[in-house]
């Protein structure tokens, strides 16, 4: 039973959950209920429902196993992945990669704890099997019910391989048509590698061992297994000898690799080339030579050299000869091998030709050679030679004739004569016989053998005197004699004996210096000369004639042809013409040497002793000494160059040499005179490097040149001449004043009253000549005294001058131009005071600006004023006039301040403002508020005032270049508590209107021909309204104050807006 108001709980039994509720995440209940009331009727009450929700886990994982076996690449591996249901909930659609690969599986829908599987068969790459171990990652994806993805755990597999490397090489060599190549001929070789393991191998590299000439380079790609690779084979083998000889060429190249394990593989190629067939031959030459020459002898020797030639194709060894006619004769042969082609000589032991030999006229010789070709088989030659022994039957005859005693022979002397016979032949003479002249002659009658000889004689002969008058005594011997085989051998001799002759003679010699009108002697002068002859000698001679010394032109003359021994004679001698190394000289010497011919042709000769002349010499010079302007002559300055010559004439009788030339007080300016001697008469001109002006000089007006010239006579004295050359140097003085001004450090940011220009002053001398005692003054200035350095000041420098700062006043400011002029003048070194004047016009930029504010007046009764407050809100019928603060921001002053057109007048305190200068600017007529206004919910009230100025922003257009300072201007601004204001951003210039303000054009730079107006922002004043309440009759109240919600919104409204106008006024203000 249920009391009225009463409430009882009832249960159910237990609700078993099924997978469905799981994966649906709740499971609901609804319940119904009756009762029955007191008088019966049964009652239904609403239903109710319950919804319990479950927590849903998904989770899910993997598991990876690999089955198959691998031995190498291309084998395959099964590799399944078991999905295993490890959450709550059902997993459907479940999404398996393999090592990368996306692979399905065998169900689509896994209830928790069960399984599936998801398999691939991967066939294994070489890169991989030669990594040696192959993963397998599994990842994958299922789906729960609630359609989200949910991660299985990844599982990993490996499967590792059994690698094994290995490698083979085959080497083939490669010759030219197939041919069997001999020595010199080429070998070339092809090598191949390949791969005999089931791993990849690199680094293949190979070498063909004792082969300098020949390198192999492989493939560095990696070789596969199975796969072969072709080296590179650079260079090829050259069959040698040795090759040849031993019937082939072997090679062996190693080769070398590394598996993907870097273990290192190895192996060797082989390969044999043949040679050509082996061809032994050999040959061999006796060459027999007559070492005496063409005619031999008995003794003489036979020189024997044995050539053996190697006339096959393989080296040949262990040569050996023998001779076997003449006995006793041996070959001595080089034990080294012989190459084909190649010769030696075999030593045999001379041969001694005998008597025999000659009289047979020949000998003859037999050689047999014997050698082993590389197999040990006997290779052998023969060879005959024969020598020809020329045969010649010869005699020599040898006449002698001597005299006794060393005197001069005398007719009738004495001459022993004897003729000597040699037997000059290679053969035995006989008969021996002669004949001197008509004479004979008696010789021995036995046997003469080569190169004896025997003597034959004759009576003795007596001289003649014809015979000692020619000199000698001439016997002419003929002799004969047989050879064998009836050979006549006939010799001839002719005997002289020289008759001694000695012709002689002796000279004496005069010079004499010939009269002339000259103080001293001068080359030109001349010398007379004499000379005798005497023939002192034993015969008589002729052809007498004499010689002048190295004196060409002098000539002697003898005046008897043929002079007897004892006798004498005078030879005329011409004249000698001084030259002028002879005056040079001091003196001159003559060398005359007499001379004749004997009878037997002989010349002699006899000098007379020396002649000397001596000479007075005297040296003498004169100097000439000119000076000339290198630069402007009408403008000398510093460091122009003056030329100077200098002229030395030779007026003495003897040669000077060593000229030289030098300035008095210059010890910087010495002449460059030529050094060769300067002969008497003759000039030399002489250069000095360029004297530079100084700055000294030119103030002086001229610069003198003392010039003393030397020279060294040909006797060793000094001598000297001096000349002297000068110039004048124009003067001109002048000086240049350059004024340059700016303005000074402010800080404004455009030019203002109180700002200082400050002025430089630079004065230079334009001129030639040294300036002092500069002074200046500033024009119109009068307490500008201007101070200058008092130091001289050079031609080209310049001194700056100290000018005192000038003060600007507003006046020049709104001028906007300041022109200072200067005048400077100094004193010239030629006394002259020369001046200048300069002037600079310094621009002053323009920057006008009005900054305006705004407070609204709000009238209350009475026709009284108040500032508006933050708590006000108009209403149709409220009167409000808004007063505006004017600042002039500009750097000029402004004039006839007014309202812009078509906005409300005002009436302000100044109408001209300075710079810096503030005034109040009051609307003439109060705004009444609108029943439109007061819909709106605010009355907006613009304002704007402008005013002239002298000229337009920027610098001034009357001093172009003139020194100027940037300039800007600030934004209006309103201020009060329930006032609004718009801003343009920070620091924009005002507008500038020429003439009419009501055209309101752009600003121009030109200057102007009409008035320059200058506005300020146009000011935006805000404020709120609001229809008058419906619960009071409009009064003509001012100012409702009973709208306090309204008030209450429009002051948060105000409050707002004041705090953003403020927060841009300081932002404006920092910024400026």
């Amino acid at each position: 039973m249920i009391e009225s108001a009463a409430r009882i709980t009832c249960e159910s039994g237990p609700q078993t959950l099924s997978q469905e509720d799981i994966d649906r995440g709740e499971v609901s209940t609804t319940v119904t209920a009756t009762a029955t009331t007191p008088k019966g009727k049964s009652f239904t009450f609403p239903e109710a429902s319950a919804t319990l929700e479950i927590s849903a886990a998904p989770a899910g994982s993997t598991t990876t196993a690999i089955a198959g076996d691998v031995d190498s690449a291309d084998d395959v591996l099964h590799v399944k992945a078991t999905v295993r249901n490890d959450g709550n909930v059902t997993l459907t659609d479940p999404s398996v990669t393999i090592g990368g690969e996306a692979v399905e599986c065998d169900v689509d829908t896994l209830a928790p704890g069960e399984t599936t599987g998801c398999s691939i068969d991967h066939i294994v790459t070489q890169a991989q099997f030669d990594a040696g171990r192959l993963d397998f990652h599994t990842t994958g994806t299922a789906t729960t019910p609630a359609g989200e993805s949910t991660t299985l755990t990844a599982s990993d597999a490996s499967v590792e391989f059994e690698r094994t490397g290995a490698i083979s090489a085959a080497l083939t060599p490669k010759v030219k048509d197939d041919v069997l190549p001999g020595v010199g001929d080429p070998i070339g070789l092809a090598l191949s590698v390949h791969n005999d393991g089931n791993v990849s191998v690199h680094d293949v590299a190979a070498a063909v061992e004792d082969e300098e000439g020949i390198e192999v380079s492989c493939p560095q790609a990696p070789l596969a297994p199975g796969a072969t690779v072709a080296c590179d084979v650079h260079g090829q083998h050259e069959v040698t000898q040795a090759d040849v000889d031993r019937g082939s060429v072997a090679f062996s190249a190693p080769v070398t690799a590394a598996d993907t394990t870097d273990t290192a593989l190895s192996t060797t190629a082989t390969a044999t080339q043949a040679t050509e067939a082996a061809a032994p031959a050999l040959s061999s030459t006796l060459e027999p030579t007559l070492a005496a020459g063409s005619r031999p002898d008995a003794g003489d020797e036979i020189a024997l050299v044995l050539h053996v030639t190697n006339d096959g194709n393989v080296t040949l060894s262990d040569v050996a000869g023998s001779l076997s006619d003449p006995e006793g004769l041996t070959a001595d042969c080089s034990e080294a091998p012989l190459a084909p082609g190649a010769s030696t000589d075999c030593a045999v032991t001379g041969y001694v030709v005998t008597q025999d030999d000659v009289d047979a006229g020949e000998r003859a010789f037999t050689a047999d050679v014997e050698a082993q070709d590389p197999h040990g088989k006997a290779v052998r030659a023969h060879d005959d030679a024969s020598v020809v022994l020329d045969r010649h039957a010869g005699v020599t005859a040898t006449a002698t004739a001597e005299r006794d005693g060393q005197e001069a022979p005398r007719a009738g002397d004495p001459v022993r004569v004897t003729v000597t016979v040699r037997n000059g032949g290679n053969v035995t003479l006989r008969d021996v016989a002669g004949t001197v002249g008509r004479d004979d002659v008696t010789c021995p009658h036995e046997a003469l053998a080569p190169g004896d000889e025997v003597t034959c004689t004759i009576a003795d002969h007596e001289l003649t005197q014809a015979e000692v008058d020619h000199g000698e005594a001439v016997f002419e011997a003929e002799v004969t004699a047989k050879g064998p085989g009836g050979s006549t051998a006939e010799g001839s001799d002719t005997a002289a004996l020289a008759l001694a002759r000695v012709p002689a003679i002796t000279a004496e010699s005069a010079a004499v210096l010939d009269a002339d009108e000259h103080e001293v002697p001068l080359a030109g002068d001349t010398v007379s000369l004499s000379m005798t002859v005497t023939n002192t000698g034993n015969t008589t001679v002729d052809h007498v004639d004499g010689v002048v010394t190295d004196r060409r032109g002098v000539d002697v003359t003898c005046p008897t042809d043929a002079l007897a021994p004892g006798d004498s004679t005078a030879c005329e001698v011409s004249r000698y013409t001084l030259r002028q190394k002879d005056v040079d000289a001091g003196s001159v010497a003559f060398d005359l040497t007499g001379a004749a011919r004997g009878t037997n042709g002989a010349r002699v000769e006899a000098a007379a002793p020396q002649t000397v002349v001596s000479i007075v010499r005297a040296p003498a010079i004169t100097a000439q000494v000119t000076a000339a302007l290198d630069g402007d002559e009408d403008e000398p300055t510093a460091g122009d160059g003056v030329t100077l010559h200098l002229t030395v004439r030779n007026t003495g009788n003897v040669t000077v040499r060593d000229v030289s030339g030098a300035v008095a007080h210059h010890d910087g300016l010495a002449a460059r005179c030529s050094a060769e001697p300067l002969a008497p008469g003759k000039t030399v001109d002489c250069t000095f490097a360029p004297y530079r002006v100084t700055q000294h000089d030119i103030d002086a007006g001229k610069v003198a040149f003392d010039v003393t010239a030397a020279a060294v006579g040909a006797d060793g004295r000094h001598v000297e001449a001096g000349g002297r050359a000068g110039i004048v140097l124009a003067q001109h003085a002048r000086i240049d004043a350059t004024l340059s001004a700016h303005l000074g450090d402010t800080e404004h940011e455009v030019p203002a009253a109180g700002d200082h220009i400050r002025s430089v002053l630079t004065l230079t001398n334009t001129g030639n000549v040294t300036l002092t005692e500069p002074t200046a003054e500033v024009v119109e200035l009068a307490d500008a005294t201007v101070s200058c350095p008092q130091g001289g000041i050079a031609p080209g420098d310049s001194v700056e001058c100290a000018v005192p700062d000038h003060v600007l006043t507003q006046s020049e400011v709104d001028h906007g131009v300041v022109e200072i002029v200067v005048t400077a003048e100094a004193t010239g070194a030629d006394g002259t005071r020369p001046a200048d004047r300069d002037s600079v016009r310094v621009g002053l930029d323009a920057a006008s600006g009005l900054d305006m504010t705004a407070a609204a007046l709000v009238s209350v009764a009475g026709g009284a004023e108040r500032p508006a407050r933050g708590t006000d809100v108009l209403h149709p019928g409220d009167r409000v006039r808004i007063r505006y603060t004017v600042v002039n921001t500009g750097n000029l002053q402004v004039r006839d301040l007014q309202h812009a057109a078509d906005l409300p007048a005002v009436t302000c305190d100044d109408g001209d403002l300075d710079p810096g200068q503030r005034t109040t600017c009051t609307t003439e007529e109060a705004h009444t508020v609108t029943d439109a206004e007061a819909a709106d919910g605010e009355v907006v009230l613009q304002g704007r005032v402008m005013g002239q100025v002298r000229r337009e922003n920027g610098a001034s257009v009357e001093t172009p270049g003139a020194a100027s300072t940037g300039q800007s201007g600030d934004a209006g601004r309103a201020e009060g508590a329930a006032v609004t204001t718009a801003t343009t951003a920070a620091r924009t210039a005002p507008t500038v209107t020429i003439g009419d303000p009501a055209e309101r054009p752009v600003a121009s730079a030109a200057a102007p021909s009409r008035p320059v107006w200058v506005f300020s922002e146009k000011v935006r004043t805000v404020l709120p309204t609001a229809p008058a309440p419906a619960e009071l009759a409009f009064t003509g109240t001012d100012v409702l104050a009973t709208a306090v919600p309204a008030a209450v919104v429009l002051l948060l409204g105000g409050l707002v807006l004041l705090l953003t106008v403020r927060r841009r006024r300081e932002e404006s203000r920092h910024r400026a």
